[in-house]
């Protein structure tokens, strides 16, 4: 899914952030779709997004714009809003407003900001984890071109589409045909064989692309909570019984998956067949369990934008 900072439908909800005198002028909202209702796609009152630009004549730094439920708010103090010049200035945006910058901000290197992914997330909902967004001025084609802004009548509004830096594991599970037991489930554990590792803990994302990079790895993601898993159904129920946020991966192959439930530790191999070879950006992956007393099946995955990605079968016992 990609946000868009420009006047739109539903899916590009019109929003304003407010300016005065030369003041960077901003429009939000959303394009794209998504089927996580506890990822970010719509801004609600609360929200915030960090936004700063670069170039000849200005000094990068971060004015956060605060959504009030109907107008975007602008840092209060004068020394803290952004003020456009005659120059051209690339404009950054990234969320959540709150991230830190790592390091300095720079007219000529590299602006990042400090992301935190735990390997371990105590929730089936992503409650624990953080959807982190980078803008730019365009969400299809290639390239992505950063936005740009200067002052002028016409050239104070930056038009800017973030786009989702993380991927998101999703996963229905639903009971066999005959299964006595209540059918709750208490943990989802992926874990690297072969030298597998996964990106987590402490890094940096570069708000001009959206690359996470990660200071240190896991060998393993685990996901705890309490859920109930789809009762049983002719037609296979396609309703999501736990998600998680991950780091993009270029590869899934040697990840086994393990599911604790009633009690039983139940486990096989994550499908890795294309197109879910890999974790990219910005995309849903949507993994279909079902199971028996002795084991569990991936019979599909599937992509969506979020994008929703099929993904194959496999056996844990």
């Amino acid at each position: 899914m990609f946000v868009l900072l420009a006047g739109c439908t539903k899916d590009d909800t019109s929003t304003i952030i407010s300016s005065d005198r030369s003041e960077l002028v901003m429009s939000a909202g959303f394009s794209g779709t998504s089927t996580i209702p506890t990822m970010v796609d719509d801004f609600v009152s609360g929200h915030t997004v960090g936004v700063f630009v670069t170039g000849t004549g200005y000094t990068p730094k971060v004015a956060q714009y605060t959504f009030d439920g109907t107008l975007w708010n602008s840092p209060v103090s004068n020394d803290d809003k952004i003020y456009l010049s005659g120059n051209v200035a690339t404009v950054y945006g990234f969320y959540p407003g709150s991230a830190s910058v790592n390091g300095s901000l720079s007219n000529t290197g590299t602006n990042a900001i400090d992301v935190l992914i735990n390997p371990e997330e105590t929730s089936f909902t992503c409650a624990g984890q953080t959807d982190y967004m980078y803008a730019t001025a365009a969400y299809n084609g290639s390239g992505y071109p950063l936005a740009t802004a200067w002052n002028e009548s016409d050239k104070k509004d930056a038009v800017l589409y973030f786009h989702h830096a993380m991927s998101v594991l999703c996963f229905v599970i639903n009971k066999p045909a005959i299964y006595i037991a209540s059918g709750k489930l208490t943990q989802i554990k992926l874990t690297g064989t072969g030298g597998k590792v996964f990106n987590a803990g402490s890094g940096t994302m570069d708000v001009s692309t959206g690359t996470i990079s990660m200071a240190s790895q896991s060998p393993a993601l685990t996901f705890t909570g309490s859920a109930d898993i789809n009762e049983y159904n002719a037609v296979p129920s396609t309703k999501v019984v736990a998600k998680g946020l991950v780091v993009p991966d270029n590869s899934t192959s040697g990840i086994t998956l393990s599911m604790i439930i009633d009690g039983k530790q139940l486990s096989g191999t994550l499908p890795s067949a294309a197109p879910a070879d890999k974790w990219e950006a910005g995309k849903q992956y949507t993994y279909t369990v079902q199971f028996t007393a002795s084991g569990i099946q991936v019979s599909s995955v599937s992509i969506l934008n979020w994008v929703n990605i099929p993904g194959g079968a496999t056996d844990v016992k």
